[in-house]
């Protein structure tokens, strides 16, 4: 498969489906097509394109394949407890606080930042927008349900980024499934958005968007950069994931709040 042209394939998706995947580099990314088309024993985009315009679960397929996004509750402690001690407090003298998690995949990092807020009495007094490009990541992330087997490791990052009670408070348990509470659910909502693609909807306080760089070409970083860095406030605060390229705090007018856990603040 290494001879094949990859950009014809990428074309294919882009007409069948809509998403347009032109702009991301990940090497993974590329395996993960490569494995969908031996699989499905695609010899040519024409083939693709056959197989995706007919077949609703092909399309279901490839889309889940590539558009998979790796999250975990409280994942990487010590960015929320950087959250909870550096930027949180300055944000709670607002009287309402607005928040973007972009690239929500699944929900797991949105319902843990839920759950840091209601125990500083903040929850309340937020709006979570939450999005993700994936409806079938949007769907479980709305639905709140997750496996009970997760919880427990989930537990120990929870206690390790500064939790004060205890998780189980948070979600009540089904069989081998748990819920997330309903408190927890009405202050976020969850809507199918592109930042790559589509113009930013609101002012934000602060914007999440942890891990979603990786995945993408210098090009459409800086396009979806600027597009984010555009609906912070001024003052307002922006979080990427810690294995997230470098980016020019000059040129987005971002100061630097905390390095390690990629925090930055906008100051004009």
């Amino acid at each position: 498969m290494g001879s094949i042209n990859y950009n014809n394939f990428w074309q294919v998706i882009t007409e069948t489906t809509g998403y347009d995947f032109s702009g991301y580099t990940s090497e993974s990314l590329i395996r993960r097509l490569e494995h969908f088309i031996s699989a499905e024993k695609i010899a040519s985009p024409d083939e693709l394109r056959e197989k995706l315009f007919y077949d609703k679960h092909a399309q279901e397929t490839i889309l889940g394949k590539l558009l998979v996004n790796y999250t975990e509750m409280f994942r990487d402690p010590a960015f929320f407890q950087a959250l909870r001690v550096k930027v949180l407090p300055y944000l709670s003298t607002y009287p309402k606080i607005s928040i973007w998690h972009a690239g929500c995949s699944t929900g797991e990092e949105v319902y843990s930042l839920a759950i840091l807020l209601q125990e500083l009495d903040l929850l309340d007094k937020c709006r979570i927008i939450a999005t993700d490009i994936n409806d079938m990541n949007l769907k479980k992330a709305m639905s709140g349900i997750y496996p009970l087997q997760r919880m427990q490791e989930s537990s120990i990052k929870y206690f390790r980024s500064g939790g004060k009670f205890n998780l189980s408070n948070y979600y009540t348990a089904y069989y081998d499934h748990i819920i997330f509470n309903q408190n927890l659910r009405r202050s976020i909502s969850f809507i199918k958005h592109d930042v790559t693609m589509d113009l930013s909807f609101n002012k934000f306080h602060l914007i999440l968007c942890r891990n979603v760089f990786i995945y993408f070409s210098y090009a459409l970083q800086d396009k979806a950069m600027k597009s984010i860095v555009d609906s912070i406030f001024t003052y307002g605060y922006l979080s990427l994931g810690t294995q997230e390229p470098l980016i020019n705090n000059d040129v987005y007018k971002l100061v630097p709040i905390d390095l390690e856990n990629k925090i930055f603040r906008k100051m004009i």
